[in-house]
């Protein structure tokens, strides 16, 4: 059955706004009461006992009642032991909830989760908490404000603890209620950590573990006790269970597996038998036990999760340990014993698999089939496999993502989680990250860095060649997920920084494939057999340029070497809207990437099996009954469909014309499922307006969406920046600057902090922080404001943001605040500098003390001249001298950047080489940048055979009078050689660690104005 249906509206002479919602009745996930017996055999290839879905988190179970719960707001009941499941729906807003735990307590179910914050710079996410009355399987959303991402919780009559993620109102990721849920606050823990599972012996006794090997006892669901780790590592734990008398079990990451529970004892390490070369294959994540009676400890445990081949289990109380098979579809995410001789299992896609030998062998009861369609593997830094996820799973193709690599997340934060996010909001059914591997890339220590560093730095984390163990376990996941066809990201020819990561893993994954069909002795001993795959599609080398859409270069992609295209354009989704603001949603998830980072509109790959001139709309066709899935449509229909007005405009400059079309359309919208790309569109004529440097019409189309767009995800990240942007004296000076503004923003100041406060997991953040203080002060709240900072030095552990927070609060608290403030640089006053020439000779550069320019280790260069830099502010702008060693071939760049109001957020960046190019940006967190005119920023270099000089003036047309006249800066200067022979070397004002320009790390100044010349 198909629908079409193609919206055309007309405004200002312009087509206003065309979209084709192309609605396919796709396979969702089913009614909330649909029940599947089980009837299907195991392991056969596109065997379905049930419609693909998202992964299962985690089984409990009391007497016959099971409970499963996982991504996407699942929520599973079995009264018969696990034999039929019944899918309950969650209460209203729940559905993009991810379920990781559940209890039971007198006649309720308590379910706990999470979803991550779309643009969240932290990576942190909000928590869920759901009640259910097994009476009549209604579903009730309990209060969950106060909470990070939860990974579980225990309720005991009026008493609950939640466990997850940890964040700025829980800083050990553990919070405590005393009204069975319905208020939450946090407790008191010594270091901070995220917390992945736990278990009790009886409420008043039970362990808790998480990140680093944290183990946590807690008494009383109230008293907690971190207890030193049994082995120092990096590696979470992930299972924690109870298993009689006095006894606990703990499993997690690279085959960790400990025992311990007894009071004043040490936990041991127990070896369960892995078979050599696999530990790293062995991250598991879920314990089962067979507990008879709570006096005795429990014979039967059984071990299992990641991707592993088997799980171990042991009838004689863990003292020797059997290799079992695990069921095949994918990594196995939790195990529950249900009684008899009977296990259940669960994983990704929705399977659920039942053993009635005690797991020597599995009947698949629930889910799809154990093979998948297609299998995206790729690094966290590629963004173009989203879109070919987000059609393969509206198409009803049974999809996995495996990422070769994970991002270097906050302490707090798990750092699968925001990927987990981004793969369920794309709808696949499971995601999959070897932990072992940080993007190297990503962490921007080494923007540059090649593929040789790249290994070189992997290998010498885990002390072994680390190419050869990538390989081992994608082979090893490919055998697990069975795939019909293996999707890579772009092979490109860059080689350096992410592309040079993600080209990387494309040709690993590559490996992979072969390795997964042959005979390989590691993942043989593991019960893995070999998998051939059918298909392997490579994405092409302009997928990984998304560019705006007013760039002329986003139409430069030539498809004609393709042998499959997902075109955003005019793929169906299964909601009201295209497949890129789908995929958009999926990127928003993962905060190292800016707000409207785009996905490409066509993604295209090539396959050498396919032969030439064959295009395959979908990865899988011949291979499987998963088509297109939408009637042919017309040329005139398809360009109807396609032709946006932003396009037109944008590309003319007339961004203005654009922005008045969208918001007649976003009333015209308005309530209906259009909004969501409506306002989508209105984002990017903000972008564009910002990009051609229109700074007030900019500021009209941010205030629109903020107005109209509170259903839009990213609605409370872009307030954010709005407020940022009204208490910013760089933005107000550039605003200043065009003309002036029409709305009185400072008029509304009040409410906008008094709003931002409300969002703790926006302003608890230690940016967000920063912000509110400087709101609450600019709106004469002094003394909150001292409260926050003295809560952000308790909670936060980064020196440098602890050295911001203390350098607000002496501000706030003494009238004279000149003396107490330890300072990087001080400047004297001078005179009025002259026409800027490139030279440091004027007299008055002489009474301008030096600073020396220093490497990231803050060590000084032992083999240059010293490189300085002499900083002074004048009566009308902050002028900078540069001295540099020179040599043959040798080039500079260097970047400045300035914060005059310290509020952590916005800046000034001015960029410029020896060559003579320049460039300057306003940079709002995480926002677009505007570009700014480069005529008022006068950067003038002059070389000789031993330095090149620069002189640099940056125009301050307005600063901020509070605190000191705005002469208290935060100022960052890098400064990168490039030699001859292609060797680079950075030096900074202050030491850091990379390039990046954060302002809570910068050199801090005092600058006294200098004194104005007689007339």
């Amino acid at each position: 059955m198909m629908r079409h249906r193609i919206n055309l509206s007309c405004a200002t002479g312009v087509l206003a706004f065309t979209i084709a919602f192309l609605q396919t009745a796709f396979c969702q996930n089913g009614p909330a009461s649909q029940s599947v017996a089980a009837t299907q055999a195991a392991g056969q290839p596109g065997d379905s006992s049930g419609p693909p879905g998202p992964a299962i988190r985690y089984i409990i179970r009391e007497g016959k009642k099971c409970l499963a719960v996982g991504d996407s707001g699942l929520i599973l009941l079995s009264g018969d032991g696990g034999t039929e499941w019944q899918r309950i729906t969650p209460p209203a807003g729940m559905s993009s909830q991810n379920f990781h735990g559940a209890c039971f307590e007198r006649g309720m179910a308590y379910v706990f989760g999470g979803r991550a914050l779309p643009g969240h710079p932290a990576a942190w996410g909000t928590g869920a908490v759901c009640r259910i009355n097994l009476a009549d399987n209604s579903v009730k959303a309990n209060p969950s404000d106060r909470a990070g991402w939860l990974y579980g919780g225990f309720v005991h009559l009026e008493t609950a603890l939640a466990y997850g993620q940890s964040w700025a109102m829980a800083p050990g990721g553990l919070l405590r209620s005393g009204t069975a849920g319905q208020a939450w606050d946090p407790v008191g823990l010594a270091g901070a950590g995220y917390l992945l599972a736990g278990d009790f012996r009886e409420p008043r006794f039970g362990f808790l573990v998480g990140s680093t090997h944290q183990i946590i006892l807690v008494r009383n669901l109230d008293k907690s006790e971190v207890q030193p780790p049994p082995v120092a590592s990096g590696m979470a734990l992930r299972a924690c269970a109870f298993a009689g008398g006095d006894t606990f079990w703990a499993a997690g990451d690279n085959g960790s597996v400990f025992t311990g529970g007894s009071e004043g004892k040490a936990w041991q390490p127990v070896s369960v038998g892995l078979p050599a070369g696999s530990r790293r294959l062995a991250d598991f994540e879920t314990i089962a036990v067979d507990l008879p009676d709570k006096s005795e400890r429990a014979k039967r445990i059984w071990i299992g999760g990641g991707i592993l081949g088997v799980m171990f289990f042991s009838d004689d109380a863990g003292q020797k340990w059997t290799m079992l098979p695990a069921p095949p579809g994918g990594p196995v995410r939790t195990l529950a014993y249900v009684g008899g001789d009977c296990l259940l299992a669960g994983g990704d896609g929705g399977r659920i698999w039942l053993s009635s030998d005690y797991g020597k062998s599995w009947r698949h009861i629930y889910g799809p089939g154990a093979t998948t369609d297609v299998l995206f593997i790729a690094g966290p830094g590629d963004l173009s496999i989203w879109p070919a996820v987000v059609a393969h799973c509206a198409a009803g193709c049974n999809v996995a993502v495996v990422m070769a690599c994970v991002p270097s997340t906050e302490p707090g934060v798990p750092p699968d989680q925001p990927l987990r996010a981004a793969a369920s909001a794309a709808s696949a059914g499971g995601l999959t990250a070897l932990n072992d591997f940080r993007s190297y890339a990503m962490a921007q220590t080494q923007p540059a860095a090649t593929k040789s560093e790249i290994v070189a730095n992997w290998s010498r984390v885990i002390d072994s060649p680390a190419e050869k163990e990538i390989v081992l376990q994608l082979a090893a996941a490919m055998r697990q997920y069975r795939p019909l066809v293996v999707a890579t990201g772009p092979d490109t020819r860059d080689k350096t920084g992410l592309a040079a990561e993600n080209r990387l893993v494309a040709r690993l994954a590559a490996q992979a494939v072969e390795l997964a069909a042959a005979d390989e002795k590691i993942l043989a001993s593991v019960g893995l057999p070999p998998w051939q795959v059918k298909r392997v599609m490579t994405g092409m080398e302009y997928n990984a340029g998304r560019s705006w859409p007013w760039e002329r270069s986003a139409a430069r992609a030539d498809f004609k070497n393709a042998a499959c295209v997902i075109d955003a354009g005019r793929f169906p989704a299964g909601r009201s809207a295209p497949v890129e603001l789908i995929a958009q949603s999926a990127i928003w998830q993962m905060p190292w990437f800016g707000l409207l980072d785009r996905p490409a509109m066509a993604t295209g790959y090539t396959c050498p099996a396919a032969g030439t001139g064959k295009l395959m709309p979908l990865m899988t066709i011949d291979l499987t009954n998963h088509r297109q899935n939408i009637a042919s449509i017309s040329d005139e229909q398809r360009q109807a469909a396609s032709i946006d007005p932003l396009n037109i405009a944008c590309m003319r400059g007339n961004a203005g014309t654009a922005l008045s079309d969208y918001l007649k359309l976003a009333e015209q919208f308005k309530d209906t499922p259009s909004s969501a790309a409506v306002g989508d569109r209105m984002l990017l004529t903000w972008a564009a307006l910002l990009d051609q440097s229109r700074l007030i019409l900019a500021d009209q189309a941010l205030d629109a969406f903020l107005k109209l767009g509170r259903s839009h995800e990213l609605y409370q990240s872009l307030n954010m920046h709005a407020l940022a942007a009204t208490l910013s004296c760089e933005w107000s000076a550039q605003l200043a600057i065009q003309g002036p503004v029409q709305s009185d923003k400072p008029a509304g100041v009040k409410r906008a902090v008094e709003a931002f406060e409300k969002w703790q997991a926006w302003s608890g953040s230690p940016q967000g922080a920063v912000l509110l203080a400087r709101g609450m002060t600019l709106s004469g709240r002094p003394e909150q404001a001292q409260a926050i900072l003295r809560q952000m030095l308790m909670t936060t552990t980064d020196p440098d943001w602890r050295r911001v927070a203390n350098v607000e609060l002496k501000i706030l608290g003494t009238a004279d605040t000149r003396p107490n403030l330890a300072t990087d640089a001080l400047a004297g006053q001078i005179n009025e500098a002259g026409k800027p020439d490139g030279l440091l000779d004027e007299p008055f550069w002489a009474n301008v003390p030096a600073r020396q320019l220093l490497l990231a280790d803050g060590l000084k260069p032992k083999s240059e001249p010293p490189a300085t830099a002499k900083i002074f502010r004048s009566v009308s702008a902050l002028v900078v001298g540069l001295k540099l060693p020179a040599t043959e071939g040798r080039s500079w760049r260097v970047q400045i950047a300035a914060d005059v109001d310290r509020d952590c957020t916005s800046q000034i960046l001015l960029e410029f080489d020896g060559a003579g190019g320049k460039s300057a940006k306003l940079l709002l967190g995480q926002a677009p940048p505007a570009r700014l005119d480069e005529k008022t920023f006068i950067a003038a270099g002059k070389a000789d055979s031993e330095w090149q000089t620069f002189e640099i003036v940056l125009p301050l047309t307005k600063v901020g009078v509070n605190p000191l006249d705005g002469g208290l800066w935060l100022f960052q200067i890098t400064a990168t050689a490039r030699d001859a022979d292609g060797s680079r070397t950075t030096l900074y004002f202050r030491p850091q660690g990379d390039e990046r320009l954060l302002p809570h790390r910068y050199g801090l100044l005092m600058l006294d104005p200098a004194a104005v010349p007689k007339q």
